[in-house]
C-alpha cells in the first residue's frame, strides 16, 4: 500500500505556506498543488503545479498523486 499524504491546494500562499510547514513538522507527508512554484521549496512538502481551474490539469496532477500515496485528507 502507498504511504499516506495530506493534499492541501493553494500552499504557496502565505497561509497555506504555514499550514504546509506545520503538518509536515508534525511528520504528515504533504503534497501542495497549486498554479505557481514556491520561491522556496519546503522541505517536507512535494510541490505540484496544477491550475485548479483547468481540468485537464487538475485530472494529471490526481494522476501523479495517486500512483505514488493514498490520500488522507485534503485540505482547501
Amino acid at each position: 500500500m502507498p504511504p499516506n499524504a495530506c493534499v492541501v491546494t493553494g500552499g504557496t500562499g502565505a497561509i497555506g505556506r504555514v499550514l504546509c510547514r506545520r503538518l509536515s513538522g508534525k511528520g504528515v507527508r504533504v503534497v501542495n498543488i497549486d498554479a505557481r512554484s514556491p520561491s522556496v521549496p519546503e522541505s517536507g512538502v512535494e510541490d505540484i503545479v496544477a491550475d485548479l481551474r483547468v481540468e485537464s490539469e487538475v485530472r494529471l496532477a490526481a494522476k501523479k498523486i495517486l500512483d505514488r500515496y493514498h490520500v488522507t485528507a485534503l485540505v482547501n
